[in-house]
């Protein structure tokens, strides 16, 4: 049985093999680097500014830097003392 072609023009082949496949995959990238920074606001965003850093009451600072910890871990082993790095920044806010 043979299936009846339709014409399409040049720009209609574009759009349709190209166009559209380039900016589903354009969407795709967005969403995946959207989804991306919404986990790094999780764990950094209290580092972004310095009001921010300054909005947070002691305990949930000592919090996000323990999740902070947390996240840089690796196995057993730490990149940064997330109570020491607390008590550090403390100090410089009190100044």
């Amino acid at each position: 049985m043979n299936t009846p072609s339709i014409e399409q023009s040049e720009e209609e082949y574009f759009m349709v093999n190209y166009l559209i496949c380039l900016v589903d995959q354009v969407v795709v990238s967005l969403n995946k680097r959207f989804e991306q920074f919404q986990q790094y606001e999780v764990v950094f965003g209290f580092l972004f500014t310095f009001d921010k850093l300054k909005s947070l009451d002691h305990a949930t600072l000592e919090s996000c830097f323990n999740n902070f910890e947390h996240a840089l871990k690796h196995n057993k082993k730490l990149d940064i003392d997330g109570r020491e790095l607390y008590v550090e920044i403390s100090c410089l806010m009190k100044k």
